[in-house]
This record gives C-alpha cells, structure tokens and sequence, in this order.
C-alpha cells in the first residue's frame, strides 16, 4: 500500500508549496484542486456543485494513483467529511495542515499565482466555515523561510 499525504489548509497558507515539496520527497503524484478545477471548469463559478465535482475527481484520480505509487493531495479540504472520504483511500494517509498568520496569507493571496483564483476576502469567507480538524494530523508553519519549513518536512519523511 502506497502513501497519501493531504495537505489542507486556508488559502494563502502554503498549500502548493509544501505539496509539492512532500511530492518531491516522496517522488509522489500530486493532485491538485485548483488544478483539476480549472481542467473540469475552464471558467469556474466555485458553486457547491463544482466543488464537489473537483473533489470527486481528484478521489477518482488518487485511487488510480495510489495502486502505482505515493499520492500527495493538495487541497482547502474545509470539512471533516472530505478530509474523512480521504483518508478511506489509503491505510497509510497523514494529514498535513498548513498554516500562517493572517498577515502572510493576506500578502500571498495579493500575488499572482497561476491557478487559483482565491483571494483575502475568500480567505475570511473559508476560515469561518472551516471545520476544526479533529483527525490526526501535523501544522506546518509556512511562516518559517521557506529553507526551514523544507527541512521540516524532509524530517516528517525521513
């Protein structure tokens, strides 16, 4: 049985980085929302029907992956019920949860980033309806230099 990794959080907060940083410690697939969305949606209305259509997907896809290898999973995951639907694709599943003060986040999400269409308005909107992770899981602090918050993931999987 391979490896998924989950790696959820508030927009703004690392997601993508540290996701691709497991992905390429573990030289796992990674699959991402933002990207998935924009393949289902090439416009996206982010209704409640798409999302669910761009998590369904990205199970569909994580299932074919995890009987080839590890799979890393880069997504808000905002409530306990996809983080659960998840974990139920592998024995061997950790979730990662990202995280950073307001301030970094508010910064980031004012940048260009090439897949996500999130901003700091879509950030407050998530983090009230968020759903507290009860599930086990680690924080990565993305306030750290990123040289730091590497390390600290390369030690997770060492």
């Amino acid at each position: 049985m391979f490896m998924l990794v989950i790696v959820c959080g508030l927009p703004g907060t690392g997601k993508s980085f540290v996701a691709e940083i497991v992905a390429e410690k573990l030289g796992a697939a990674l699959l991402r929302t933002d990207a998935i969305r924009k393949t289902l949606f090439p416009r996206p209305a982010y209704t409640e029907e798409e999302k669910t259509k761009v998590y369904e997907e990205m199970f569909r896809l994580a299932t074919e992956k995890l009987a080839e290898g590890n799979v890393v999973l880069d997504a808000v995951f905002p409530r306990e019920s996809l983080r659960k639907q998840a974990l139920s694709l592998s024995k061997d599943a950790v979730i990662l949860r990202t995280a950073c003060n307001k301030n970094t986040a508010n910064k980031r999400l004012s940048g260009k980033r090439p897949l996500s269409d999130a901003d700091y308005n879509v950030y407050l909107k998530i983090k009230e309806e968020f759903e507290p992770i009860k599930e086990k899981h680690l924080t990565v602090n993305t306030d750290l230099p990123k040289a730091e918050v590497k390390e600290k993931i390369y030690s997770i999987f060492a």
